[in-house]
C-alpha cells in the first residue's frame, strides 16, 4: 500500500488553494483558511492543519478515524501523530454516537490529549457527540454547516441543553460530555 497523504497535501497547498485564491475573491490569510473533512478525509485534515498551522486556522474534523479498530482481534492501531505545543488552531471535532468502527472513546481521547496540550472547550476547540448519528455522508451533510458556523459566523449563546445518554453517573462510571 502506497500512502499518497503527502504528495495530496503539496498538491492541496502548492497548487489547490494558490489557483483558488487567484480565480476567486478570497481572504487568502491563515485566519481565513479552514480545511474540513470526514472518516480519513477527518484525519488528513488533522494532519495536513497541525503540520501547516501557518497555511489553515480552522480545523474541521468530522468523525475522524484516529484509530483502527480491527474487528476480529479488537487490536487498535494509532493512525495519528501528536504536535505538542501547536495551539493557535481552531478547532471542530465531532463523531457520531453511533458509529460502526470508529469508537466515541477514540475520539473523546484524542480530545482529551488536545484538552491537556492546552486547547480550551468554547475557546478555541469544540467537540460535539451527534445523537443518532452514523458514518454516513447523509449524517455529515446534515451537520456540516455547525462548524463552518463556529468558524465564520456570528453563533449566539445557547439558552438550554437536552443531555442524551445514560442518566446515571458514578464515581468509578461514565464520564459525561
Amino acid at each position: 500500500i502506497v500512502c499518497k497523504g503527502e504528495a495530496f497535501e503539496r498538491f492541496l497547498i502548492g497548487e489547490l488553494k494558490p489557483y483558488i485564491d487567484r480565480m476567486f475573491r478570497t481572504l487568502p490569510d491563515r485566519e481565513h483558511t479552514a480545511l474540513m473533512g470526514s472518516s480519513m478525509g477527518g484525519l488528513a485534515t488533522y494532519h495536513l492543519g497541525f503540520r501547516n498551522p501557518h497555511i489553515f486556522s480552522k480545523l474541521g474534523i468530522l468523525s475522524p478515524y484516529f484509530i483502527r479498530l480491527d474487528p476480529n482481534t479488537l487490536k487498535e492501531t494509532r493512525f495519528y501523530n501528536r504536535y505538542v505545543g501547536i495551539t493557535d488552531l481552531k478547532l471542530w471535532i465531532d463523531i457520531g454516537e453511533i458509529e460502526a468502527n470508529i469508537l466515541v472513546r477514540h475520539v473523546r481521547g484524542v480530545v482529551e490529549e488536545l484538552t491537556d496540550q492546552g486547547y480550551v472547550s468554547g475557546d478555541n476547540m469544540m467537540f460535539y457527540e451527534v445523537p443518532g448519528a452514523a458514518h454516513t455522508e447523509k449524517d455529515w451533510a446534515a451537520r456540516a454547516h455547525l462548524p463552518l458556523l463556529y468558524f465564520f459566523g456570528q453563533p449566539g449563546k445557547p439558552v438550554a441543553a437536552k443531555l442524551h445518554g445514560s442518566t446515571e453517573f458514578g464515581l468509578s462510571g461514565m464520564t459525561g460530555w
